[in-house]
């Protein structure tokens, strides 16, 4: 019964992609018989069915040249339609079984352009979340003045990439929506991105920078009447007969019929092409002139915009009516969704600045859509563009919009889909081993993070495994390593290089910015906007964001190697980087010690990898031994010291080379991380959750006040292709401090690794010891009188002291200077200008009175007086 079932599975499989092939690319068109150049795409769409591989057409056009003599039994049971006879036909000697395919569902295991990802089924249930918060907000509206908002508006801002244009598509499947993607047009040879612009809005809403915040008003009434009068007829017929859902649903439809990867539909672009033509002819009619030839054009009679306030409105009403109710609805609740896709247009500086153009375009549509404030429709804008700094009105213009009342902005929507794919890599892997060479490949990588890393490798893979036959060129895309590299570096746009060599930085090590400072703002500001910083939060006063850089294998790989390309590869532009960002303000003091640690980490497992760059498979998301990444770190005089080192209970005396050290212990033991990720909590320090990052490839980066440690690197105690469980966990400790005053460190192994028969490894950063008196490297010992713990019988403990290359193989002599300037800049002298300048200095040391130099002195002058007042008294 189940063979049948399967069988029956298998023919639906094969029948089902004909057709769609048939539909959409003109192949097979003849029921009756094959044409010569269908042959191979018919074998590849049963090897597919039959799990077989190769399964590109280019194999099988030439697996069908050595064995011609299938072509009858292949057309035969085309003609049939019936294809379960044909599973005996191939040999596993020339074929072998295809890896397990994705089982988490909507995956898209045929979609081969962006386009048709986007029309799969939406996994999660946010639109409604988002439908619903609307709602909320919108009954603010008629709330209490101390809680009222400024217009029914809030925009959504995000990086690229999270599914902003997605979760605005989707939630117009919920609520009658009408769409603006106010995206630039595509050019010949540009990369596609969908959902496709509408250029003819975009032309109309662009502002020429001559308008005063008056004209502008009066044209962004005028649009929106407009665009209510022509929705309006049209959403009554649609309306007619259904509920509220299936209106939108038939709108929305509607709107998409014939929209193309590159294009919107014919019916869009007929709707707006009306819309904008209504619009200028409203406008010729609006009076208007120049303050002086060529300067700002204004309204002859600004009171008119009382009277156009008055039409859109009165537009507003004619669609309402047209919409149809929800059944179950508060009279709060909104009827129409309004959305501006891209929304960076808007929010652009005014060319021409002064008292008659103070307000960006958006700032002006705000100010329109205050009259819309107690009708049920609500606006919607979707950007990249910064933390609202742009977006959102400045305290000074929302007190113009209304000094009569308190007023508030609603809050940026930034929770958007992250890591929607892991579980179905996870059941992929359920198939087949969770090992170290199974985890770093490209394609489990995709999986993790936002999901346009996913989509886009999918989409590679089924446009490489059909051979492009379903596609258009323009609608290729390029390998998701290329694609990634793109995205962090703003396509390698010039003035961005700064940016670009900081985002990638902070994906592999983490960095925060310090949000008192305005240039560390706007540079968080730009990352999001352009190189792939994700926004958390951005608190209701907008006067910062929360950002940072989530755990993205894809981009992470991404990351390096864009620091291979830059002069002196990490080892160099990596402190380089960091000290100019330090030196100007941009990173958070208070992780500085934290953040070089990182990176001397990050850099160490760098050197281990091979030279030279794969196209294709991942370059920095691979497993290296954890021998040759401790070589890479220490310097090479300290190599015999690490390897030879005992754990901490150990007797002193003891012969170094037995079954207990280090390097013996660890000779077969792996490392895997690109990128460090944040802990939220102590609890994912547990062992059992360890084997998540080393599947996920990074190391952690732990909060202040979580542990005795500040970071963990993962170690898998076994080979690359044994499985990865709780059992073969360890981990690399780090502590990292940035003091002159070294002192014992304990580290309380027991918050990684609890099992006392697992050996770890921890390593105490002591960077701020410039002129250790012990070894540079040495390795801790029981101090005298200690308890013996159980938990140290296999604990290894090294103690690294300074952070030059005395100390360090990943620190040159020339790149020294640079860690001194992140490490240094916590303290005032640091920051002093005339620092070399000693007698200078000293005035600003004399500020700081509580120091030892000080004290001493002064009480040393005192003593003196003493004693010489003393013996005066005598003579």
């Amino acid at each position: 019964m189940d063979t049948q079932n399967s069988d029956s599975r298998i023919d639906d499989t094969i029948r089902r992609q004909i057709e769609e092939y048939r539909e959409k690319s003109q192949r097979f068109p003849n029921l009756a018989t094959l044409r010569f150049s269908d042959f191979p795409l018919l074998l590849h769409i049963l090897l597919s069915a039959f799990g077989l591989e190769p399964s590109d057409v280019k194999s099988c056009e030439s697996y069908l040249q050595k064995n011609i003599h299938i072509i009858t039994q292949l057309e035969s049971a085309y003609v049939n339609n019936t294809f379960k006879e044909l599973r005996g036909l191939f040999s596993l000697d020339d074929f072998q079984p295809a890896p397990i395919t994705d089982t988490g569902g909507n995956c898209g295991n045929n979609a081969q352009n962006l386009k048709d990802f986007f029309e799969l089924p939406y996994k999660g249930n946010l639109p409604q979340l988002f439908k619903n918060i609307l709602n909320k907000y919108s009954k603010s509206a008629s709330d209490v003045a101390t809680t009222r908002v400024n217009n029914r508006s809030i925009s959504v801002t995000q990086s690229s990439g999270m599914g902003m244009s997605r979760l605005a598509d989707e939630t117009s499947k919920l609520l009658f929506t009408i769409p603006i993607n106010l995206r630039e047009a595509y050019t010949e040879g540009q990369r596609i991105i969908y959902p496709p612009a509408d250029v003819n809005l975009r032309a109309y809403l662009a502002q020429s920078g001559k308008e005063s915040d008056n004209v502008m008003q009066a044209e962004h009434a005028i649009f929106l009447s407009a665009l209510f009068d022509v929705v309006a007829p049209l959403a009554k017929k649609l309306g007619h007969g259904r509920t509220a859902l299936e209106q939108a649903i038939k709108w929305a439809e509607w709107l998409k019929e014939g929209q193309t990867t590159k294009e919107v539909g014919p019916n869009r672009q007929k709707l707006y092409n009306q819309v904008i033509n209504e619009a200028w002819k409203r406008m010729s009619k609006v009076q208007t002139t120049f303050t002086e030839p060529g300067l700002i054009k204004v309204l002859v009679e600004p009171d008119i915009l009382d009277g156009l306030h008055l039409i859109l409105r009165h537009s507003w009403s004619k669609l309402q009516n047209a919409l149809v109710p929800e059944a179950v609805r508060s009279p709060t609740d909104n009827m129409c969704f309004v959305y501006f896709d891209d929304a960076r247009a808007l929010a652009k500086p005014r060319a021409k600045v002064g008292h008659l153009c103070r307000m960006s375009s958006y700032d002006n549509l705000c100010k329109v859509l205050e009259r819309l404030c107690y009708m049920p429709v609500f606006f919607i804008l979707l950007s990249t563009s910064s933390g609202l700094q742009q977006l959102a009105p400045s305290p000074l213009d929302q007190l113009l919009f209304s000094a009569s009342q308190e007023q508030v902005v609603l809050p940026a929507f930034t929770e958007l889909p992250f890591d929607i794919f892991v579980e179905a890599a996870l059941q992929k892997l359920a198939h087949d081993t969770v090992s170290l060479v199974n985890v770093c490949t490209t394609d489990i990588m995709s999986h993790f993070g936002r999901s346009m890393w996913f989509v886009h490798h999918q989409v590679w893979l089924n446009q490489r495994r059909l051979g492009y036959t379903a596609t258009t060129i323009h609608e290729r895309v390029e390998h998701i390593h290329r694609f990634a590299l793109d995205k962090i570096c703003a396509r390698g746009t010039p003035d961005k290089s700064k940016a670009s060599d900081l985002a990638a930085i902070g994906v592999r090590v983490g960095i925060t910015f310090d949000p008192r400072n305005q240039s560390s703002r706007m540079m968080e500001a730009q990352l999001v906007e352009s190189h792939m910083r994700v926004v958390y939060a951005i608190p209701e006063h907008r006067e910062f964001m929360r950002t940072g850089s989530p755990s993205e294998p894809i981009l992470a790989e991404a990351a390096g190697r864009h620091l291979s390309q830059l002069p002196g590869e990490i080892m160099e532009a990596g402190p380089k980087i960091l000290a100019e960002s330090c030196r100007e303000g941009v990173v958070a003091r208070g992780e500085r010690g934290e953040l070089c640690g990182r990176l001397l980490l990050t850099i160490a497992h760098d050197l281990v990898l091979p030279k030279g760059l794969d196209l294709v498979d991942p370059n920095y998301h691979r497993p290296i031994p954890v021998i040759d990444f401790l070589r890479a770190l220490f310097a090479d005089s300290h190599h015999d010291t690490v390897l030879r080192a005992t754990p901490i209970n150990s007797d002193p005396s003891t012969n170094s080379s037995d079954a207990l050290a280090l390097g013996k212990q660890f000779e077969n033991a792996y490392v895997s991380f690109s990128h460090f990720e944040l802990a939220r909590d102590s609890n994912v320090l547990g062992a059992s959750l360890l084997q998540y990052s080393l599947i996920r490839g990074c190391a952690i980066q732990i909060n202040q006040g979580q542990a005795s440690i500040d970071a963990v690197i993962p170690i898998h105690m076994g080979g690359v292709t044994d499985p990865i469980t709780t059992n073969t966990v360890s981990a690399i400790n780090v502590r990292f401090n940035n003091r002159k005053d070294v002192q014992y460190c304990a580290i309380d192994r027991s918050e990684t690794v609890p099992d006392v028969g697992q050996p770890v490894i921890t390593i105490v950063f002591e960077l701020g010891d410039e002129s250790p008196v012990s070894p540079y490297v040495h390795i801790h010992k029981l101090r005298e009188g200690q308890t013996q713990d159980p938990l140290d019988d296999l604990h290894y403990q090294l103690v690294a002291r300074s952070h030059g290359p005395e100390t360090f193989n990943v620190v040159s002599a020339r790149t020294k200077a640079w860690y001194s300037i992140i490490l240094g800049t916590g303290d005032i002298m640091g920051d002093f200008p005339r620092a070399n300048e000693p007698e200078l200095a000293a005035y600003v040391n004399q500020m700081m009175a509580l120091q030892h130099e000080h004290a001493e002195r002064y009480l040393t002058l005192y003593e003196s007086q003493v004693t010489r007042s003393h013996e005066e008294t005598v003579e």
